[in-house]
């Protein structure tokens, strides 16, 4: 499950990153954070779990960026990510 998303823009702003905390399931407690990064809007990006249990490992989640009305880039769908954890200029 995803819990966080955050945004970071690069000082070229044509290199957005993102960081994904997630939790595996398997402790509520524990999350685990991960950056990925996108060259533009409307890129697919994956976030690779690369530790925990199998079939948790190597599991790939695929994101989609989009740009918002507001002109700011985010994370908007895909995967796994709860709608409560998206930024509200996200939400349908």
């Amino acid at each position: 499950m995803i819990t966080n998303v955050s945004k970071y823009m690069s000082n070229d702003s044509k290199n957005y990153i993102f960081e994904i905390e997630y939790n595996l399931g398997l402790d509520e407690s524990r999350t685990e954070t991960a950056k990925i990064n996108a060259k533009m809007a409307g890129d697919n990006v994956t976030l690779t779990v690369l530790s925990g249990p199998k079939p948790i490992k190597n599991k790939t989640i695929l994101f989609k960026v989009e740009k918002q009305n507001d002109n700011k880039v985010y994370i908007c769908s895909g995967g796994s990510i709860e709608n409560k954890y998206l930024p509200s200029s996200c939400k349908k």
